[in-house]
């Protein structure tokens, strides 16, 4: 569930949020792919950008890795610090998702 940066966009709030999608779920018992829907809302976490970050963050999971902390600040008290996609604060790992996008020519000079 991405959390938008206010700063840079024209709302605050995320377009949902899971005790909303719990709900939904609750409403519509018999809706198609609710089931699938409830079984992902566990893997669903609050700070991912985009599915590939999630996807890593699952693929991490799968090896076994510990959860990571998502939107990872340099300096947490500080909201304009610079930001990692995913990381662990007590390892001083950042992890950063760059897809195809980022490869063009423009995006790497």
């Amino acid at each position: 569930i991405r959390m938008p940066r206010p700063g840079l966009e024209g709302r605050s709030e995320p377009y949902a949020f899971k005790e909303g999608l719990r709900l939904l779920i609750r409403q519509h018992p018999n809706m198609k792919g609710v089931e699938k829907t409830r079984l992902a809302l566990d893997d669903m976490r609050v700070g991912a950008d985009s599915f590939p970050e999630t996807f890593l963050r699952l693929a991490m999971l799968d090896a076994r890795l510990p959860e990571p902390e998502l939107q990872l600040r340099v300096d947490p008290d500080d909201p304009w610090s610079p930001s990692a996609d995913l990381g662990y604060r007590r390892f001083r790992t950042a992890v950063q998702y760059d897809g195809a996008p980022h490869l063009t020519r423009d995006q790497q000079s």
